[in-house]
């Protein structure tokens, strides 16, 4: 079987606004596939990342395993510091939305209960930095 060929640099530009449209176009799975073969070539691409990310995020309601953690992942490897902790925080709240779209035992309640132990661990962070 042959290989596929990567995307070369110079569609690199036009390969993001067409990911960026996907996504606009409910289907994330598109993006993401786009994305990953930006990835492929640019791993440091920040749109790339972002964009991946949010189609990730996109994706968590359908139930794939596996998604959480590597959005996570790619929210590490955006270098501004103020998005990587903006779009973790978008991955975490469609992924709290989507535990509380399911319909198994508990699921409510166990979206209340890691909502609150998160609340309890940064407001103990904040009260920590406010010390002297």
């Amino acid at each position: 079987m042959s290989e596929l060929k990567l995307l070369s640099e110079e569609s690199i530009p036009k390969a993001l606004v067409k990911a960026k449209h996907y996504r606009l176009l409910n289907e994330p799975w598109q993006a993401e596939s786009i994305c990953r073969d930006i990835l492929a070539v640019d791993p440091n691409n920040q749109m790339a990342l972002r964009y991946m990310v949010l189609s990730i995020s996109d994706q968590l309601d359908v139930g794939k395993s596996g998604l959480l953690a590597e959005g996570k992942d790619l929210c590490k490897r955006i270098t501004n510091s103020y998005e990587q902790i903006y779009f973790k925080g978008i991955l975490l709240e469609r992924a709290a939305k989507a535990s509380l779209k399911r319909t198994s035992p508990r699921a409510k309640y166990i979206a209340y209960e890691w909502n609150y132990t998160r609340r309890q661990k940064n407001s103990n962070r904040k009260t920590q930095r406010t010390r002297f």
